[in-house]
């Protein structure tokens, strides 16, 4: 049966080097939960959005949803001691010899970026569907 869900797209930058980053929810959750049970607990992680069983799939719950995971996500990367972990290197896909110094480039400046190339012209957040 194919399952319905949300892709959250995410800009890293580092230097003039930019890529593409496709998270669903389920797996910025599994990063929360990664970086908490390897952390001391003396570091304190960034609130991570709450997960909603209603109107998964509304496009107000997405454009929340979407700014609530980008707010963690650029959190996570302005911290020194948690940008250079693996398991946010992995997560956002950094590429060798880059380090703390990625950052999440801001949706706006993309997003105006992408209406004037028409070759970046994908959506921030996609419905999708997986076979199952």
């Amino acid at each position: 049966v194919p399952q319905e869900y949300t892709e959250y797209e995410f800009v890293m930058q580092w230097g003039e080097r930019r890529w593409v980053v496709r998270r669903r929810y389920r797996e910025f959750s599994a990063l929360d939960t990664a970086l908490d049970e390897t952390l001391p607990e003396s570091v304190q992680l960034p609130p991570f959005p709450q997960k909603s069983t209603f109107g998964r799939m509304s496009p107000s719950l997405v454009r929340t949803r979407r700014m609530e995971l980008q707010r963690y996500l650029r959190a996570v990367l302005s911290d020194n001691d948690l940008s250079v972990l693996n398991q946010v290197r992995r997560f956002c896909k950094m590429p060798e010899g880059c380090n703390e110094a990625a950052v999440e480039v801001p949706w706006e400046q993309w997003k105006q970026q992408r209406e004037t190339d028409p070759s970046q012209n994908q959506t921030s957040s996609e419905n999708r569907t997986q076979q199952g």
